[in-house]
């Protein structure tokens, strides 16, 4: 498929249902309903630790449905990409209970706005006591603090690890737990989609890297800083922090292109028009 043919076959589906969890971490509601009118989202991912945050526009929803989004404990999946290849899952997360959700009329429309975070209420209000014995290593402890997050693990790389001679003793936010263990050992977390990843600082998630040209999505050139390169890309859910991108571009030397490390991504999209692309900041390997 050509690159400027994507515009013309975009297409992205929101699924919105209470919460199921199961014990390795939340599934995909059974009871949900699925919107496929306009949509309109901003969505922002980072490997940094914090939750991941989406708001999204529907747009001409019926009485009925917007009243079924007016229920507490709900998590809503974002499903993007083209006629030609399918939809592929952009973001799931929790439905903020307080401030979620929004509506207004904007000419003839009406508009449902829905703010979500990926993990958010868990990473901020999650706290854990630890009380170990001597000979206590940091992998026990992070294992216990993950389970705290109530999120499936998708990726953990091979952690170093690190023995407490004296035991290990602990009470206070999982997240920061976690950093502080991450410090040490030195490797990232997040939670992307639901799931924890854990990695080394120029580690990738082990899928195969995105490759990334101007015949496949590249939007002009990318911004290069020492170890750092920031550019834009048609919409492509598979950027996702922690991937591994080949960006193929004249502005790095060797072999015209560079395998980057996603870190953060900006994604900016309407179901029907104006942008549809994703910004993304990462690092040379």
């Amino acid at each position: 498929m050509a690159s400027e043919d994507y515009l013309y076959l975009r297409k992205a589906e929101l699924i919105v249902g209470p919460k199921v969890t199961a014990t390795n971490g939340p599934v995909e509601p059974v009871i949900a309903r699925v919107f496929r009118t306009r949509i309109n989202f901003d969505v922002a991912q980072d490997a940094s630790g914090n939750a991941n945050k989406a708001k999204i526009k529907v747009y001409n929803l019926s009485e009925e449905s917007r009243t079924f989004l007016e229920q507490k404990n709900l998590v809503c999946f974002l499903m993007v990409g083209y006629e030609s290849t399918g939809l592929s899952t952009l973001f799931f997360g929790d439905i903020d209970e307080k401030n979620g959700i929004h509506v207004e009329r904007s000419g003839p429309d009406i508009i449902v706005t829905i703010e979500a975070g990926d993990a958010e209420k868990t990473i901020r209000e999650s706290n854990i006591q630890l009380g170990l014995a001597q000979g206590a290593t940091n992998l026990q402890i992070i294992e216990q603090a993950a389970k705290k997050l109530l999120v499936s693990t998708a990726f953990k790389t091979d952690i170093k690890s690190i023995t407490y001679q004296n035991g290990f003793s602990y009470s206070g936010s999982v997240k920061k737990l976690l950093n502080q263990m991450g410090e040490q050992a030195g490797f990232e977390w997040s939670v992307q989609n639901g799931e924890l990843l854990i990695l080394g600082p120029k580690e990738t998630d082990k899928q195969d890297a995105i490759f990334l040209s101007k015949e496949t999505g590249l939007i002009g050139f990318p911004t290069k800083t020492q170890d750092k390169v920031e550019f834009i890309s048609l919409l492509n859910p598979k950027i996702r922090p922690g991937r591994a991108v080949r960006l193929e571009s004249q502005i790095f030397l060797k072999d015209s292109g560079a395998n980057v490390k996603v870190e953060k991504t900006t994604f900016t999209g309407d179901s029907q028009e104006g942008a549809w692309q994703v910004k993304v900041e990462g690092k040379i390997l």
